[in-house]
């Protein structure tokens, strides 16, 4: 489907990563997706390939390869960097461009078609935080995608005895259909998911366009093939995973609540600052418990409430970096469009501050406001034996497992779309 409209859209590459514990079936279901384009096998001539294959291998594989559907076995076996640039390329459709010996530009391989990845814990958390990454990456988790152990066995059982089928029927079918109303029949389809979509940023009308190629595959299948797809539950899995992804895809949020996590691991480097003349009473230990050779920034309080925490620049590029935030600039860009960031009254985005009371000049720090509703999440009381305690109150976000699902089982998209061509 994806390689036949692809003029018509602004991507080459589905890319979905299915993950879940060992023996729960991934492997199984990914086999029986690919099945219908050819052998899935990862041996000669199979359409399974393994995340520990070179970049270099996996692009003379894909070279030339339109429509195309293959597998990405065992992410767990690739670093955080490698991970991201891999996503990237596969997503991007196309070779890097190169030149021949005599300098000119050498013929650029292209492939597009759908990737599926398998692993038992999910990309994201192994991959740099940028956003377009979390646009592109489509991840799907479920305890068991197997009804059993057995069942799972049955399939690859069959599967290597029966593959290379349907595609081509399939492929026979869109060209009768004709490219105009396959279009169209797409149109209709992006409409549809995006009146399903509970909430929206920047890249919903893009996922959109990624899950109405899924949606419209199903039903032409069923058309064509006589099967019996369950598009209406596929949609409602799909829109489920887009409600766990679209809060990950905001990075100014994503980096604000990690930066007050953070401070919590290393209290002693940051300087509580309180605004009132009784700071020396309320603080008396701040002074001599701080060190200023490894000091990263302040807190200024008002009361017991935090109010803004100070980053020196190269502080806070480095904290970000170091915890896969891989382009501070983007990020504190982000945060001052959601206003998490101090402003100064020039319209920059940093602002004069001394880091403590005594500091000889002033320095040029970036500002993040703490949220009214977390400026109560650092307890800055005296322990009993008169160290100072700060810790986080704020309460644990959960787990992406642990999140309610959004139900969308009243989606329904039965004779949704009718096109008597469609019917032989």
């Amino acid at each position: 489907m994806l390689g036949y409209i692809r003029d018509h859209l602004n991507f080459n590459v589905l890319f979905f990563h299915i993950y879940g514990p060992s023996s729960s079936g991934k492997s199984s279901s990914s086999q029986l997706c690919i099945s219908s384009y050819g052998r899935p096998s990862i041996r000669r001539n199979g359409l399974i390939l393994t995340w520990n294959s070179t970049i270099n291998a996996i692009a003379a594989y894909l070279k030339d390869k339109i429509g195309f559907c293959f597998i990405l076995d065992e992410s767990s076996s690739r670093s955080q960097e490698t991970t991201t640039a891999m996503i990237y390329f596969f997503t991007e459709g196309i070779e890097k461009g190169r030149s021949t010996i005599e300098g000119d530009l050498r013929q650029q391989g292209e492939w597009a078609g759908s990737i599926l990845s398998t692993g038992e814990s999910g990309l994201i958390d192994s991959a740099s935080n940028f956003e377009g990454l979390r646009m592109r990456l489509h991840e799907l988790s479920l305890r068991q995608w197997t009804l059993s152990a057995e069942n799972s066995k049955n399939i690859q059982r069959g599967l290597q005895k029966n593959y290379g089928n349907s595609a081509r029927h399939f492929a026979l079918y869109l060209l009768k259909l004709g490219e105009e109303t396959v279009i169209e029949r797409f149109r209709e389809c992006h409409d549809f998911v995006m009146s399903k979509l509970p909430h929206k940023d920047q890249f919903s009308d893009r996922i959109a366009d990624r899950y109405s190629v899924v949606l419209l595959t199903l039903l032409l299948a069923n058309e064509c093939l006589k099967l019996e797809f369950n598009p209406e539950k596929v949609l409602a899995l799909l829109i489920d995973a887009e409600e766990e992804s679209i809060e990950d895809r905001d990075i100014a949020k994503k980096a604000y609540r990690f930066l007050l996590d953070y401070i919590t691991t290393v209290p002693s480097r940051y300087y509580k600052w309180q605004k009132d003349a009784n700071y020396k009473v309320q603080h008396p230990f701040n002074e001599t418990n701080i060190s200023f050779q490894t000091m990263e920034g302040r807190i200024d309080f008002e009361g017991k409430d935090a109010q803004t925490i100070y980053f020196q620049r190269n502080t806070l590029d480095h904290i970000l970096i170091e915890n896969g935030f891989q382009s501070p600039s983007i990020v504190i860009k982000a945060m001052k469009e959601k206003g998490y960031l101090q402003i100064d009254s020039g319209g920059k985005l940093q602002v004069n501050r001394k880091m403590y009371p005594d500091a000889p000049v002033r320095t040029r720090v970036y500002g993040i406001k703490i949220q009214p509703e977390d400026r109560g999440i650092y307890d800055t009381t005296l322990a009993s034996d008169g160290q100072e305690s700060v810790t986080n109150k704020r309460t644990v976000v959960q787990m992406k497992s642990q999140r309610k699902r959004h139900n969308t089982n009243h989606v329904n998209i039965e004779n949704l779309f009718t096109d008597e061509e469609g019917s032989e």
